[in-house]
């Protein structure tokens, strides 16, 4: 349990919850090997240099793309049986203090039908901006950041389809 204001989604830090899913149309015991042999590659990360990899998150804004190159950060792949977590966070190259953070945990299980996977990632972001992005952040900053997030979902079920 969080003994401070600022570890609290939502407090003076300004984290605030996100949680979205897409769906696999490809079993979980077909799909977690493919994510855990290689995890930054499936989720879309590019070589990003010393910093390590980097990914393109998109967001769709009035009919067109919107992209920012983001450093990702994973932590280990864990399989558990009937499912499997990936833990990640993402933030904007040299300029965390003007777009969005994400930490959240990426979890694999079996979807209702035995031949999908249902795929989700829960955890938190925090605005850009300091005190004025908490302020303002609500609805059109908390609008793109929930886009980019379902974006890179829908990305990843491509993906993981395919492979």
């Amino acid at each position: 349990m969080p003994t401070r204001a600022d570890d609290v989604p939502g407090g003076r830090s300004g984290w605030r919850p996100i949680q979205r899913q897409v769906i696999v149309t490809r079993p979980f015991d077909d799909v977690w090997p493919v994510m855990a042999a290689r995890p930054a590659g499936v989720l879309g990360a590019r070589p990003a240099g010393d910093d390590g990899p980097g990914l393109e998150v998109r967001v769709r804004r009035l009919g067109g793309d919107a992209e920012r190159t983001v450093l990702l950060h994973l932590g280990g792949f864990v399989q558990l049986g009937d499912r499997a977590v990936l833990p990640l966070s993402w933030a904007d190259f040299g300029q965390e203090d003007v777009f969005p953070v994400l930490n959240a945990v990426l979890e694999l299980g079996s979807g209702d039908d035995p031949a999908t996977t249902r795929v989700v990632l829960v955890g938190r972001y925090r605005p850009p901006l300091g005190a004025v992005g908490r302020t303002v952040d609500c609805p059109g900053g908390a609008e793109v950041v929930a886009e980019s997030v379902t974006t890179f979902l829908t990305d990843l079920a491509g993906r993981l389809e395919s492979a």
